[in-house]
């Protein structure tokens, strides 16, 4: 059977950091071809059942409505103020 080397391993620990593909990451030039750095980019983090609110370093949104909508969902649900509000990182995205 052949592996598809088109599909994202999965790492379940910090410790596996260094298999990551840091220079695709963190350039800010596309490379060829363009959907093998997107997905790369673009790659999820998932985040367990029971995340203590004091690791949430960050909410980060690309557009002005979203950072609004997170931030009145913070306000809502009792967080605001217990994890950063929304901010807007267009930087971030591609």
């Amino acid at each position: 059977m052949e592996k598809n080397t088109n599909c994202s391993d999965i790492y379940s620990d910090l410790r596996f950091l260094d298999h990551l593909d840091w220079d695709c990451i963190n350039t800010n030039r596309h490379i060829d071809p363009p959907e093998e750095y997107r997905r790369v980019r673009h790659a999820e983090v998932l985040v367990p059942d029971i995340l203590p609110l004091a690791q949430v370093k960050g909410v980060f949104v690309r557009s002005r409505d979203m950072v609004q909508a997170v931030n009145v969902l913070l306000e809502e649900s009792g967080l605001a103020g217990r994890i950063p509000d929304a901010l807007r990182r267009i930087d971030l995205y591609f």
